[in-house]
């Protein structure tokens, strides 16, 4: 869709929590796009050029800007107007297209074959992951640590434990890892995002009869000490 992307639409659609991730591009600049996820978050990305349509060289990247509203649309454009232009100067290296991969596509063009052959359990890990489908049309720098605290929460309410949820999440994140060790990621989305704290089960200790006559005989000289 596109729409002009200014105050008044921003804080239209901040109100809003779309039932899929939705992105609006830009009227007047062309690159300059907003993305808006399920939760309600909004992002600013610039999309820049570099090759020949021509020659079949072209090439698209997309930069995330910043967030709302830390970042104000006037300034996030304007961050995209000269992202854009470093583009067309040459003056901005691009990098692969696959580091803006979507979780899904991550998975299935790339670690689920690596997992194939590496993992023990593969199919195991596919079942766990199933419980991220939501985040499957995301992009991998789109995956942090607010959306993973809002679904822990989620989860919390229907039932699961956090020791269940707990083996959850630490599957997302050896995935993201992989996406980080190669190349795909610059930086771990979750770093920093603590465990639920688990119950042990610790079981109670019972008092022995030995114990418990030595306690009512400690209980008796206290009590004829005190008499005398």
């Amino acid at each position: 869709m596109t729409v002009k992307i200014a105050n008044a639409f921003i804080r239209k659609i901040a109100t809003e929590k779309p039932s899929k991730v939705r992105e609006f591009r830009d009227t007047n600049l062309r690159g300059f796009v907003v993305r808006q996820q399920t939760s309600g978050f909004i992002s600013y990305y610039a999309i820049t050029s570099k090759g020949s349509a021509r020659r079949g060289s072209r090439r698209h990247k997309k930069i995330r800007i910043g967030e709302h509203p830390a970042l104000a649309p006037s300034e996030a454009r304007k961050a995209a107007e000269e992202l854009i232009a470093k583009a067309k100067l040459d003056h901005l290296p691009l990098e692969k297209e696959v580091e803006h991969l979507t979780l899904r596509r991550f998975l299935d063009d790339h670690y689920w074959p690596w997992a194939e052959h590496q993992l023990k359990a593969p199919d195991s890990q596919r079942g766990m992951l199933r419980r991220f489908q939501e985040f499957d049309n995301l992009f991998l720098d789109e995956i942090d640590r607010y959306l993973i605290e809002g679904w822990r929460n989620k989860r919390l309410t229907t039932g699961n434990t956090n020791a269940t949820i707990n083996r959850l999440v630490g599957v997302l994140r050896s995935v993201l890892s992989k996406a980080v060790e190669w190349g795909f990621l610059k930086h771990h989305p979750l770093t920093g995002l603590k465990k639920l704290s688990e119950d042990r089960g610790r079981t109670p200790r019972t008092v022995s009869e030995q114990d418990r006559g030595n306690l009512f005989e400690a209980l008796a000289d206290r009590d004829r000490n005190h008499a005398a």
